[in-house]
């Protein structure tokens, strides 16, 4: 997920095809979403199958994603670093209020694209994730301050409503798990920063923790209604 021209598109085929991956031209769009297969393995046992949602930019299809964002997945949030610091910071934030507030428990990993277009300025590169990076701890810090009002304001016009009620509530609310460190990557070609891209989406989706349905046996009771 990510604005229009981050390099969505680009950072998937380059994760799914490595040096075979083809490109999209300049002038390519993503029009609504792409679905597309990546294969990913855990050191002990067989490849996996990721199913991986490639949602357009533009604002006029975010209304269209939501039926694909769905709560216990991961979101891969790009944007791109050659833009300004308040604009790369804008375009996290405007995928950040969207899952908190249609899945907010929902893994956001953050990748910064176009990392090749700040090589050649040192420093450029830490000060644009850095700045980014305080955006989102600004960003938690708001809606940590909007889950305290809500509670405030649920305990005052609620008498009954007990402690482990509104925890609860509290967990679903504000439950969005943002995984830091920032990653910087370039698709332009084959490169480590693809390489760590994809070990960190490895590493996540084998989280238990995260997520703890992942490669579990699905119960005979779903079966048996899928059957019908």
């Amino acid at each position: 997920a990510g604005a229009g021209e981050a390099g969505k598109t680009s950072l998937l085929r380059r994760l799914r095809d490595r040096a075979a991956a083809v490109l999209p031209e300049a002038d390519d769009r993503t029009i609504g979403l792409e679905m597309a297969v990546m294969g990913i393995a855990r050191e002990e046992g067989g490849p996996e199958k990721l199913v991986v949602w490639d949602l357009g930019g533009q604002p006029e299809y975010f209304p269209f994603h939501q039926p694909f964002l769905t709560s216990g997945s991961l979101v891969v949030v790009v944007f791109d670093l050659s833009q300004t610091l308040a604009q790369c910071i804008d375009d996290v934030v405007v995928q950040l209020n969207i899952m908190s507030a249609s899945t907010p428990q929902t893994v956001a990993m953050i990748v910064g694209t176009h990392r090749d277009k700040l090589e050649d300025d040192d420093g450029a590169l830490e000060t644009k994730l850095a700045g980014v990076t305080a955006g989102v701890a600004a960003w938690q810090g708001n809606m940590a301050k909007l889950a305290a009002a809500r509670h405030e304001k649920m305990m005052g016009k609620r008498a009954g409503v007990t402690e482990g009620v509104v925890a609860a509530w509290q967990e679903q609310t504000a439950g969005l798990k943002i995984q830091l460190p920032i990653l910087p990557i370039s698709s332009r070609e084959m490169n480590p920063t693809i390489d760590a891209a994809f070990s960190r989406i490895q590493e996540l989706v084998f989280n238990d923790r995260l997520f703890p349905a992942f490669l579990k046996e699905v119960p005979l009771t779903y079966e048996r209604v899928r059957a019908f």
